[in-house]
């Protein structure tokens, strides 16, 4: 079979934003970095009751040599090419090269889009592959370059010598919670950032005042991304790398946090610092934290599944992926009429984390709905609803998930979990020396990952992949403070599961206690 002869990629055609035009071609000599997607060697077992170790989870289910010697066989051949890593155990294989040589090797036609302030590469047409390449790859991404997701942050400034009354230190929260005793020692905590950075010696210095004297924060950087040290306080993405590290790092004070800084917020950079922080050898995080997203409909049907199939090693080696639902209710913040679901919060090997609004007298919770400001501008509140790709798990099968209101298809139901998100009952944070208050399920993501490292921690042992064992505790439960009031736009709270709030807000003890009831399945 020739190189010549061609099978389309259609599920890589890109998303483009309504709005987003070609505007000029692309220089062919300019270098671009992609990263090719291989398929696992062997399938990924179901259950993931049973948690493997790095290494032989490579054995087993990494890239297959003969399929990845094909792969790097095709990427020499092409004029210009060079390849630049190579993960087995991920799958991956990056490569760059010029403009003029992908555009031949994929029969696609690179142009610079604009959309707002964004001027970016991409294409229109779907990407082809040789016949003989189709059974080897899974994924082609970096021919595509626009941002691809947002940081889930909501901040306010604090004006005045004290915070707002409302707002909470996070230490309140988790009390409010009941968090079960324990600092997350022997734990590490990934969290993913797509963007932004932070000033280590600040963070330090935020901890220090709340009793953590030595926090273990380490950056790693991915495909060359790195933490900038520096940044303005009223930047989003910059907001969101401190509230991640401080919201961890006062949950489960001694737990290892690695900070995992992209090379870029496209498809590729997403991918890459996904699959970097779940493969690392290294530092062998048990728990991910994301608070980056977009809208499942954004994203190609390629990606989807790539990202998934990170999430499901990830499953397979025992770490918990806790993800922000996102807080442009409903709609996500889109502008067509539809409801939709965040991505990668609606994977389903991801623990979805949606927002309340949370008020409290005394030391003690006085009520909880769901976080919603109404008709602001952009809007103010709590994402969640039903995936139109993913399939509804079977471990959501009894939880009551309408269909998919546009395809009347059932789906998977986002979010699972929930916790504080609302910006006027925020988090205190302290971001390069301001005082600010941050809401957003940006908060709801990092506090369950530091959640679970306590529990972590006193089981013994990593809970992995946790949705199943979740809605297998028995409902209603004391496990659970079931959210009743409000709404996320066109979804209702309601008792039980809903798509505002999923199961509820965690009761720290009891849900503990009911994990390590045997009626749960075990790992």
């Amino acid at each position: 079979m020739t190189m010549e002869s061609r099978t389309l990629h259609l599920r890589s055609r890109p998303r483009h934003p309504h709005g987003a035009r070609p505007v000029r071609g692309v220089d062919p000599e300019q270098e671009l970095e992609l990263t090719l997607v291989l398929r696992h060697r062997t399938p990924l077992a179901k259950s993931f009751h049973r948690h493997l170790d790095r290494s032989t989870f490579a054995a087993a289910h990494g890239a297959d040599p003969k399929q990845l010697a094909r792969v790097q066989a095709f990427l020499g051949g092409l004029d210009g090419v060079r390849i630049d890593a190579v993960s087995p155990a991920a799958r991956t294989v990056i490569a760059t090269g010029p403009v003029a040589a992908w555009e031949r090797a994929f029969k696609v036609k690179l142009q610079h889009f604009v959309f707002k302030d964004q001027d970016y590469v991409s294409h229109i047409e779907a990407p082809s592959l040789p016949s003989d390449m189709v059974g080897s790859i899974e994924a082609v991404l970096g021919l595509d370059r626009r941002r691809v997701a947002r940081p889930y942050v909501q901040a306010r400034e604090v004006q005045t010598a004290n915070y707002p009354t409302g707002s909470f230190a996070v230490p309140e929260v988790a009390s409010l919670y009941d968090f079960p005793e324990g600092d997350g020692a022997g734990q590490t905590i990934g969290i993913i950032e797509l963007a932004g950075g932070y000033t280590p010696e600040l963070v330090k210095v935020w901890l220090k005042l709340h009793g953590v004297s030595d926090p273990q924060i380490v950056d790693s950087s991915v495909g060359g991304g790195t933490n900038p040290g520096i940044g303005l306080p009223s930047d989003a993405n910059v907001q969101e790398v401190y509230l991640d590290i401080e919201v961890a790092a006062l949950v489960a004070p001694a737990a290892k946090l690695v900070v995992y800084f992209a090379a870029d917020n496209s498809s590729a950079g997403f991918l890459n610092v996904v699959k970097a922080a779940i493969h690392d050898e290294q530092e062998s995080p048990n728990i991910l934290s994301i608070s980056w997203g977009g809208a499942e409909s954004s994203f190609t049907e390629s990606f989807l599944d790539s990202m998934d199939s990170a999430f499901q090693d990830a499953a397979s080696l025992g770490i918990t992926v806790t993800c922000a639902a996102g807080d442009q209710g409903s709609s996500d913040g889109e502008f067509d009429g539809q409801e939709h679901v965040d991505f990668p919060a609606s994977s389903p090997h991801t623990l979805s984390c949606g927002g309340t609004r949370l008020s409290a007298a005394e030391g003690q919770s006085t009520e909880e709905v769901v976080w919603n400001h109404g008709k602001m501008i952009p809007v103010s509140a709590t994402g969640g609803g039903v995936s139109s790709y993913f399939g509804l798990p079977d471990w959501q099968e009894a939880a009551g998930v309408p269909s998919n209101p546009e395809s009347g298809q059932p789906g998977r139901g986002v979010p699972d979990v929930a916790g504080n998100g609302d910006p006027e009952t925020g988090y205190q944070v302290f971001v390069q020396g301001l005082a600010m208050v941050i809401g957003g399920t940006s908060a709801v993501a990092p506090m369950w990952a530091g959640l679970i490292a306590r529990m972590n921690q006193r089981r013994g042992s990593s809970l992995g992949f946790v949705n199943p064992k979740l809605y297998a505790i028995s409902s209603p439960s004391a496990a659970w403070q079931d959210i009743t009031q409000g709404s996320n736009g066109f979804y209702q709270a309601q008792v039980g599961w809903d798509a505002c709030t999923g199961l509820g807000r965690p009761i720290g003890d009891a849900l503990e206690a009911a994990l390590f009831d045997d009626q749960v399945p075990p790992d």
